[in-house]
């Protein structure tokens, strides 16, 4: 097979088995996602002077299509096929789409960099962290019928590759940036014997965070092969508000109805009739010594540098009076108390 085209097959994620005639030649280097979005138009230049033939049995099911790469928190990048040849790579959607493929940023950026690709692809896909499927009543009919062979293919394929989509972590769980998130065990994790999920099976573990969470926006950072299930809820979704203590876990080893980890603002407070200063309640604090910096870190820094000061109460009443620019939160335990950056 020709270097290069195994990357495109892979990221194309529909390779069963391709037997092309050598014909031509892509050298793909990138180890990243940045640097694959840096390298398409390169890519696509090459395919214009010479397309990549698929080979049967794929240019056969897939002759003409247009497959748009959905990777989460940043460009895209559609896939062209005409007459059983991949002819052009663009960034963003290009034309009427045939196919999409699913996955975040952290997951191609551990396919790319991995020496096995197509075994991280595999392994990837078959634990829910690539998601594909067809546009169209007619193309979902024909992709029925090659989504089992697929699947057997990426069984047989997958290589088991480490995937952390996180910032930071505290025992087991992972905090997610603008997200709450609350971690979930289940077998075959040590010690644990019940079942709350088959990760294997399409968008197991999301339906059981919007369940868990009771929240339509709800996903699953992690259902993974050790038993360990993270959900987490965006900070500006319904109900993410009322999100201060994780559903009950028994073998959550933070606490069986810990706070959710994550950094989100609660509300801006209201105006009042002290245009300025710091809360008659609010005390002089160390920002960066608090536990919660380390996942709030990028947003902590700006609402810094954008105010005055930070100060915090020593009891769970807001503050009062002053100025509070933004507000946190805090809970440990039975101990709730707050964090204003005021003005």
């Amino acid at each position: 097979m020709r270097k290069g085209v195994l990357l495109l097959i892979v990221l194309l994620s529909l390779a069963v088995s391709v037997s092309a005639e050598e014909t031509c030649s892509l050298d793909i280097k990138s180890k990243t996602t940045d640097a694959l979005l840096a390298e398409i138009p390169s890519i696509d230049e090459l395919l214009q002077d010479c397309p990549v033939n698929l080979g049967s049995p794929l240019e056969k099911v897939f002759k003409n299509a247009r497959v748009f790469f959905d990777i989460k928190s940043t460009n895209g990048f559609t896939l062209a096929i005409e007459n059983g040849a991949i002819t052009s790579l663009d960034i963003g959607k290009s034309g009427k789409l045939t196919h999409v493929v699913e996955m975040e940023k952290c997951a191609l950026d551990t396919i790319l960099s991995s020496e096995d690709k197509f075994g991280a692809f595999a392994y990837l896909s078959k634990n829910g962290k690539v998601k594909i499927y067809a546009k169209g009543f007619f193309k979902k009919f024909g992709f029925m019928f090659v989504k089992g062979g697929i699947n057997v293919a990426f069984g047989k394929a997958q290589k088991e590759v480490s995937l952390d989509c996180g910032i930071g972590t505290v025992g087991d769980a992972q905090a997610y940036d603008g997200y709450k998130t609350c971690e979930f065990y289940q077998v075959p994790y040590p010690g644990v014997n019940k079942k709350l999920a088959t990760c294997g099976a399409f968008k197991a573990g999301d339906s059981f965070c919007v369940t868990v969470l009771t929240s339509k926006d709800a996903k699953a950072f992690k259902c993974g092969e050790d038993g360990e299930i993270i959900c987490g809820l965006p900070c500006g979704a319904l109900g993410s508000e009322n999100l201060v203590r994780c559903p009950f876990d028994n073998d959550r080893k933070r606490g069986n109805q810990a706070p959710p980890l994550g950094a989100c603002p609660v509300k801006k407070q209201p105006a009042t009739n002290q245009a300025s200063g710091k809360p008659s309640n609010c005390y002089e604090t160390y920002m960066e010594g608090h536990r919660e910096y380390q996942y709030g870190k990028k947003t902590w820094d700006q609402w810094k540098a954008e105010t005055k000061g930070v100060c915090q109460t020593q009891t769970a009443e807001p503050p009062k009076g002053g100025n509070c620019v933004h507000l946190f939160e805090q809970i440990a335990g039975n101990d709730k108390k707050w964090l204003c950056w005021y003005n």
